[in-house]
């Protein structure tokens, strides 16, 4: 091989088999004797044949093969470097054969500023742009969060507390009648009952037989008018239970029109008892306030008594089948005297009665009454939506959840307290229900037999003070 070495520096090889012939530097353009001194002017002369390819003696650097012969002449280890057509590119074809090194320029030349790659440019303007989609995400975000704030910072205390059921939705549990005072032989701390201790008024009842079976809203798979659903400021921490066992004529149809109108402002639900539960037959006046009750929002749950288990299995669904036959505007049950021990026979029997009352109403608000507070167990889904852990006409001060009641929702259980004759007292009741996370509550003046007679005295001012409590 001959060594053949350019005025810009850099050196070639070239077979010998070329010796003597002429050519230009593939880097400079300076014409090229091979195996003599080189020519520093490109003009001049014809240009012999000169091999296709040059092998430069001392490369450095990765080389880019694109657009190359292959490899060949006698020197295995020698790189080719492409020769540019006349006009090209030289400097170009020197950075791709070499782009570790500069090629040298004829002295008095002006190096040409360094073209930039089409890599680069691409990645500096998706730079910029994803720049500008960051800042005009930032300041939308701003705006947001800004247009936001206010309301964040108007938003009631309330909302911190517990959350209640949707607005839409039956409320997850009902209260149990208050209880009267003990009786004879019964311990103070066994379970109150709300069982009525006198029949309502006789009245002109309806043709003696079955009624018809009217349908209604709560029916499954039956079309009725249904009552229009709670708004959406009904969905509140503290409802109204009340023992509605008031006769719905005279003076007692202006009670149940009062306790009517409450619903709008506050949730009511009302325990409707004609007769220590459905009675034998179908009662027109009753019929005709429950429709009127259940049109304007309040949720009625039918009386029925279990005689803390002990009545049978089959009279319980009797009455179930009454209340559905008789009074199809009733959304769910209570089932009075329930047991505080919670043994496994007690358990599948109220679990049992709820299964029923879901197979005759949709969605049905069971609540049982104990009276006092009872075992965990009887809080379970399969067997309640709401327990009455309280009915007294004393203690509710120094009332407290036992432990193990205390993971539940507030909405789970229900306080009835009577004899409560001061309005001052009355008010520190339904503060309290908050504070001891009661989610339904009733306070009555009355003392028994009679505390579920009538609506209390001060009726209107405990339903501002429920409803200033949410």
């Amino acid at each position: 091989m001959i060594r053949v070495v350019c005025a810009c520096g850099r050196v070639f090889k070239a077979e010998d088999r070329h010796a003597g012939k002429r050519t230009k530097c593939p880097v400079c353009g300076a014409m090229l004797t091979i195996g003599r001194t080189p020519v520093s002017s490109s003009s001049g002369g014809d240009v012999d044949e000169v091999p296709s390819w040059w092998y430069p003696s001392d490369p450095q650097g990765p080389v880019d093969g694109s657009g190359l012969p292959p490899r060949g002449g006698s020197d295995p280890e020698a790189i080719p470097t492409a020769i540019l057509p006349p006009g090209g590119d030289v400097q170009l074809a020197a950075q791709r054969a070499h782009p570790s090194r500069r090629p040298a320029l004829a002295s008095g030349a002006r190096r040409p500023a360094p073209a930039r790659p089409l890599s680069r440019v691409r990645r500096l303007w998706i730079l910029s742009v994803g720049t500008a989609v960051l800042a005009v995400s930032a300041l939308g975000s701003l705006v947001v969060m800004r247009s936001v704030a206010p309301e964040r910072r108007t938003a009631p205390a309330a909302a911190k507390d517990l959350a209640a059921p949707p607005a839409q939705s039956r409320p997850p549990g009902g209260d149990a009648p208050a209880q009267p005072p003990p009786e004879p032989g019964r311990g103070a701390q066994q379970p109150s009952s709300l069982t009525p201790t006198a029949n309502a008024p006789s009245r002109a009842a309806a043709p003696s037989g079955p009624a018809p079976e009217p349908t209604g809203p709560g029916r499954p798979g039956e079309k009725g008018s249904a009552a229009p659903e709670p708004s959406a400021r009904m969905a509140r921490r503290l409802r109204l239970l009340v023992p509605a066992y008031i006769y719905p004529s005279g003076a007692g149809r202006k009670q149940w029109q009062k306790l009517i109108e409450a619903a709008a402002k506050v949730e009511v639900v009302a325990i409707a008892n004609p007769s220590t539960g459905p009675g034998r037959e179908r009662n027109p006046d009753y019929a005709g306030i429950f429709t009127e009750a259940a049109n304007q929002g309040v949720k009625l749950v039918g009386y029925v008594n279990t005689q803390y288990a002990g009545r049978s299995r089959a009279e319980v669904k009797q009455d179930i089948d009454a209340w559905v036959r008789y009074y199809p505007q009733i959304a769910g049950f209570f089932f009075d005297q329930q047991p505080r021990e919670a043994e496994y026979h007690h358990l599948d029997y109220y679990a049992e009665l709820r299964r029923y009352a879901q197979a005759k109403l949709r969605d049905p608000l069971v609540i049982t009454n104990p009276g006092i507070a009872c075992d965990a167990a009887f809080l379970a889904p399969a067997v309640s939506d709401a327990t009455c852990v309280f009915a007294n006409y004393e203690g509710f001060a120094e009332f407290e959840l036992p432990a193990p009641l205390r993971s539940h929702d507030a909405s789970r259980f229900a306080a009835l307290v009577y004899n409560i004759a001061d309005v001052d007292a009355m008010r520190a009741v339904v503060t309290d229900a908050i504070v001891k996370k009661i989610g339904y509550i009733y306070v009555s003046d009355e003392k028994p037999p009679v505390q579920w007679g009538r609506l209390p005295l001060y009726w209107e001012t405990e339903v501002v003070a429920v409803s200033r409590v949410q």
